[in-house]
């Protein structure tokens, strides 16, 4: 059995995030939960920093080109990964929805200046239909751009990984290991882009060294799970969003919220927590503070 390690944090917005969808080229909408590889980049920030990891940018391929990394390391983190994973908590004195707001209509000014297009463009003579079908058009993008809002709203995120093996890929030993990540665990500053701003709520912050491995029967979390891995017992309070999983594919997940036209999200009544069936081979990775994540 592998030597299992968790970070656990609360983390509350300061306006929202921003995680767009991949491969929607100048339409962008934005996801309403950060998906797998947000979360293992929101922990392992800190954890490289305090490590003195080198994470010099150097392009990688990774997984049948689904991602293109920025850094090798990233490689190493989720290849390491058991469970990584968010949810929306209303466990405090308030309880915040998530939107996600796409504007559809913003003009970038900026040409596109790249490639064939605005060469083209530049050719056409003013006021004519070619003009108008295809020289403004390819010079003046109309690009939607997507954002998630939730101002004062609290995130619980979840990473459980294989410390030997990540602490192997980076040439560290596991005390070290250890010793930074008891830090780590509260430096999370940031989701999605630069601007998504956090602030832990250090009381909830859990580096956990004793993780409970559960392999079947039935688990409650309120943590988004990949629809392979379970089945939903409450069926009424799992809503369905598609995201990337921790190779880049998209999956199909469950998540334990109301889901409201897709774009608006809401928590669970506080201390409530939906059980599902675990579904081989899929695992369950339980922490100290009850705490549930599952995974392959």
């Amino acid at each position: 059995m592998p030597l299992l390690r968790a970070f656990y944090s609360q983390v509350e917005l300061s306006w929202g995030f921003t995680v767009r969808q991949k491969g929607t080229s100048a339409a962008q909408p934005a996801l309403i939960l950060p998906p797998p590889t947000t979360v293992v980049g929101a922990f392992a920030y800190p954890l490289l920093r305090l490590l003195d990891v080198d994470v010099s940018s150097s392009k990688k391929e990774f997984h049948e080109n689904e991602f293109r990394l920025i850094t090798p390391v990233l490689k190493h983190l989720l290849e390491s990964t058991k469970v990584a994973s968010a949810s929306l908590y209303a466990g405090g004195e308030k309880s915040v929805g998530l939107a996600a707001h796409q504007e559809i209509g913003k003009l970038v000014t900026a040409p596109y200046r790249s490639g064939g297009s605005w060469e083209k463009a530049k050719k056409t003579k003013p006021f004519t239909d070619e003009f108008y079908e295809s020289g403004v058009t390819q010079a003046l993008a109309v690009q939607a751009v997507g954002a998630t809002y939730g101002p004062g709203a609290v995130l619980e995120l979840l990473w459980v990984f294989d410390a030997e093996k990540l602490a192997k890929s980076l040439d560290v030993k596991i005390d070290a290991l250890d010793k930074a990540a008891e830090k780590a665990v509260h430096g999370v500053v940031r989701v999605g882009s630069k601007e998504g701003l956090v602030a832990v709520l250090n009381d909830s912050a859990l580096y956990e060294k004793n993780v409970v491995q559960i392999n079947a029967g039935v688990v409650g979390t309120r943590f988004y799970v990949e629809k392979k891995c379970v089945e939903p017992i409450e069926r009424h309070a799992v809503a369905e969003i598609t995201m990337w999983d921790l190779t880049g594919k998209t999956a199909l997940f469950y998540l334990p919220a109301y889901l409201g036209s897709n774009n608006v999200l809401t928590p669970l009544p506080k201390g409530y927590t939906p059980n599902f069936i675990l579904l081989e081979p899929c695992k369950a990775y339980k922490l100290s503070n009850n705490a549930v994540g599952v995974g392959v």
